[in-house]
């Protein structure tokens, strides 16, 4: 056989092969979103921050990171793929929050919801440093401080 047969042959079958190859590796490739972060549970609580874990997701092309939503104040916050946790601080007192958590894998696709979770922040007990509505009520709150006078005293002598 010539090296020219040779050429004729494995050229145009390389070239095939080479346009192919792409195409059933793209047959592979996950399409699918990643599936939801499972048991979302607060793990502690104070009277203005809640800890947050959940269970990791599961992508065929792997998870890039969560997002944590507070939907009441419908604040998002972006978790590292490593970590399943968040703690959220400087919650307003007396307010029922809620939270979710969803996962985002490399390709940019979101999962579905997690379940949700609910925390009411205990009502601020904590008192005020002044009369909310300026009145006066034991007689020294609101008054106006003492004041010196001013004025010298005049001498016995008055010149005349």
């Amino acid at each position: 056989m010539s090296v020219r047969l040779v050429a004729r042959i494995l050229v145009p079958t390389g070239l095939v092969l080479a346009l192919l190859a792409p195409a059933a590796g793209a047959a592979t490739r996950d399409r699918s979103s990643p599936s939801a972060p499972a048991n979302l549970r607060i793990t502690a609580t104070t009277s203005s921050s809640v800890s947050l874990a959940w269970d990791a997701a599961k992508s065929g092309s792997g998870i890039s990171y969560y997002t944590v939503l507070e939907k009441s104040r419908w604040n998002s916050f972006n978790v590292p793929a490593t970590q399943t946790t968040f703690i959220q601080t400087r919650l307003w007192p007396n307010i029922t929050h809620a939270w979710i958590v969803y996962a985002v894998d490399r390709n940019g696709r979101a999962s579905a919801e997690s379940n949700t979770v609910t925390y009411r922040t205990p009502a601020d007990t904590t008192a005020s440093s002044r009369p909310s509505s300026g009145a006066v009520r034991d007689g020294s709150a609101g008054a106006p401080p003492a004041t010196m006078s001013t004025r010298r005293a005049s001498s016995a002598t008055t010149p005349t």
